[in-house]
């Protein structure tokens, strides 16, 4: 009986040795697995990019268009971008033509590369969104909600009309006509930084859709909207040309070059609230307590240059042109009010004169993370039965033992 009985016991040994190197083996398959499906994940949420989706609201069946004579309210919806917990800013959701070189990553310039239509600085109205990262401190000012951590976010957008007039970095004027150009909605990194990977531009078809709506009328002014609304709306060209209203002649900006600031005045308590992204050419600055209807001159320091007055969008910022000459290194960027005295000052550093952002790595390696987390979880629980099948043979072993 005992000796009959040891083949069958090695037998089970050997058997049960199989199954362990097999467990085993299936435990570096699983991780080495999940390593490539995180992998994976990354480089398809890379490989994907911002998709936007806009369908005129109430009509789910009309799909990026927008009539062609009356303002038309766009329920528009993004995935694929990058979201930041708490990052600095979010992405401008805008409409207008874009250039072949439109992006800002590739150095595209607001009224030459890309031609939008501006929203009521005084009070926003819908045809420039702010989408923010969730805690950003510039949150407050989102009226277009937050930018979701899987990469989705839903607003409405507003588009005037297929005419709508734009306004360079020097103030002039011009307009765009869709019908005869192909403008769209685009969707850039806010506050001046510069995110290839939320850079996105959605054609824009415009088409017969309602017999009745909101449109400029000169006489009657417009139906349905607020009295700001209708205000903004009848200053525009007649003829449905529905766009951004012309400045008054009171509200002109300052017609002279105030003196350049004393480098003593620079105290901390003359700091403000400024906060400047530095890019190839230009500087985004913002300002939370700028005032909407006043304008604020800008010089760049060392040698004081000034370049030139501007008011702040929505969202308290303002494009502040590099001079030309500028060196690498550091500076003082100074604001001053219409009377020449100093607002806010700040330092920012031109080496390299790009701006400095996050890539999309942020967001694919949180679902590389997920898929890794999922991996470790399946690992563990295959060397859980690894030990305990181990534990159980070993006890048969023993008995097997003791009953020989």
């Amino acid at each position: 009986m005992k000796n009959s009985a040891r083949p069958a016991t090695r037998h089970r040994q050997r058997h049960a040795g199989r199954i362990l190197r097999g467990l085993a083996l299936a435990v570096v398959g699983l991780i080495a697995a999940g390593t490539a499906a995180a992998q994976s994940t990354a480089e398809s949420a890379q490989a994907a990019g911002p998709t936007v989706v806009a369908t005129v609201e109430g009509r789910p069946d009309l799909v990026n268009v927008a009539d062609n004579q009356y303002l038309t309210t766009l329920d528009v919806s993004g995935s694929g971008f990058v979201s930041k917990k708490n990052g600095f800013g979010g992405i401008y959701v805008l409409f207008g033509w874009a250039g072949q070189n439109w992006k800002p990553s590739s150095g595209g310039v607001d009224g030459l590369d890309r031609k939008y239509v501006y929203d009521d600085e005084s009070n926003p109205t819908g045809y420039m969104l702010f989408v923010s990262f969730p805690g950003s401190e510039t949150q407050y000012a989102a009226n277009g909600g937050l930018l979701n951590a899987d990469g989705t976010w839903h607003a409405k957008l507003m588009v005037p009309g297929p005419t709508f007039e734009y306004s360079d970095r020097d103030g002039n004027k011009g307009s765009v006509n869709c019908l005869e150009t192909q403008c769209g909605i685009m969707t850039v990194g806010a506050h001046g930084v510069k995110e290839p990977s939320n850079e996105s531009f959605t054609p824009i078809n415009f088409r017969h859709i309602s017999d009745s709506g909101t449109k400029v009328d000169a006489q009657a002014g417009t139906t349905g909207q607020t009295s700001a609304q209708g205000k903004a709306l009848e200053q525009q060209a007649s003829g449905g040309a529905a766009g951004v209203a012309a400045p008054d002649a009171a509200d002109a900006r300052p017609a002279t070059v105030p003196g350049s600031p004393d480098p003593a005045a620079l105290t901390d308590d003359k700091r403000g609230s400024l906060q400047v992204t530095v890019g190839e050419t230009q500087l985004k600055v913002t300002d939370a307590a700028a005032d909407p209807a006043s304008w604020t001159g800008f010089f760049v320091m060392s040698d004081p240059q000034f370049t030139g007055w501007s008011k702040p969008n929505s969202v308290g910022e303002f494009d502040v042109r590099l001079p030309d000459d500028i060196t690498d290194g550091e500076h003082h960027l100074v604001a001053v009010n219409a009377q020449g005295d100093v607002t806010g000052w700040t330092t920012f550093d031109t080496s390299g004169q790009t701006a400095k952002t996050e890539t999309s790595a942020d967001q694919s390696g949180s679902n590389g993370a997920l898929v890794a987390a999922a991996v470790a979880v399946g690992a563990v629980a295959v060397l859980a039965i690894i030990v305990l099948i181990f534990v159980i043979l070993r006890r048969r072993r023993n008995l097997q033992s003791k009953e020989a």
